[in-house]
C-alpha cells in the first residue's frame, strides 16, 4: 500500500476548497451536486430543474433535491434529499438553487452527462487527491485516486463524523434499504419504518467552521 505520507486524502475540506477553481459553471455545479447528495453519478442523469425545490422546516429555509435510486429493487424508486439553504449552514445549496431557477425548461435533466464524462471532470481537477478503499476478502486495503465514488465518501464520512449521523439517516440519505441498516428487523416492521429527510434534517443546523 502507499505510504500514507504520499496520500493527501479527499475530505469535505479538500473538495469545498477546489470547487470554485472547476469552470465553467456547469462542471463546478455538476461536481456541487455529485458531493451535496452523495450521489451515484449515474444518477444525476435524470436529475432535472423539477428535482430542486424550496422548502421550509421549522421557519428556516431548505432545499430539496429529488434524486431516482437506480439500485432500488423499486422501478422509478427517488428519496428526498434535504439541505439548508442557509449559507451559514450550507454555502453552496444557494448556487445550485439559482442555477435550476435559471433554466428554460424545468423538465430537461441539469447534467445530462454519462459516467465517463463526470469521470473525466472529477479527475481534471481532484486527481491529486485519494480516497481509502477497505479491506475485502482477499483484497487488501488500498488507496484510490479519486473518483466520482470519492464525493460519495467524502460526503457520508463528512455527515456521520462532522453532524452525527447515524446509520438510519445515511440509509435516508443514500436510499439504502432497511434490509442494509438492520437486517434482523422484522419484515412486518418495515413497513412502519420511514427514512425521510425528517430524521436528520435538525442535525444539518449547524454553522459551517471556517
Amino acid at each position: 500500500m502507499q505510504a500514507t505520507s504520499q496520500i493527501t486524502e479527499l475530505t469535505d475540506r479538500e473538495i469545498r476548497e477546489t470547487l470554485p477553481r472547476v469552470k465553467p459553471t456547469y462542471r463546478r455545479l455538476t461536481l456541487t451536486t455529485l458531493y451535496l447528495t452523495a450521489c451515484r453519478a449515474s444518477e444525476l442523469k435524470s436529475f432535472s430543474a423539477e428535482n430542486v425545490i424550496q422548502k421550509e422546516w421549522k421557519n428556516r429555509p431548505i432545499l430539496v433535491l429529488k434524486i431516482r435510486t437506480l439500485k432500488s429493487k423499486e422501478e422509478d424508486a427517488y428519496r428526498s434529499i434535504a439541505i439548508p439553504l442557509e449559507k451559514q449552514y450550507e454555502p453552496l445549496s444557494q448556487s445550485l438553487l439559482d442555477f435550476a431557477r435559471s433554466r428554460r425548461d424545468p423538465s430537461r435533466p441539469l447534467f445530462p452527462w454519462v459516467r465517463q464524462t463526470i469521470y473525466n471532470h472529477v479527475v481534471e481537477y481532484f486527481k491529486q487527491f485519494h480516497y481509502r478503499i477497505e479491506r475485502q476478502g482477499n483484497v487488501k486495503a488500498h488507496w484510490k485516486t479519486a473518483a466520482p465514488h470519492a464525493f460519495r465518501h467524502a460526503r457520508l464520512s463528512n455527515l456521520v463524523n462532522d453532524f452525527d449521523f447515524d446509520s438510519y439517516d445515511v440509509a435516508a440519505y443514500t436510499g439504502w434499504e432497511l434490509k442494509t441498516v438492520d437486517p434482523l428487523m422484522p419484515p412486518v416492521m418495515k413497513r412502519y419504518v420511514r427514512l425521510q429527510y425528517t430524521r436528520y434534517i435538525d442535525k444539518l443546523f449547524r454553522e459551517k467552521q471556517e
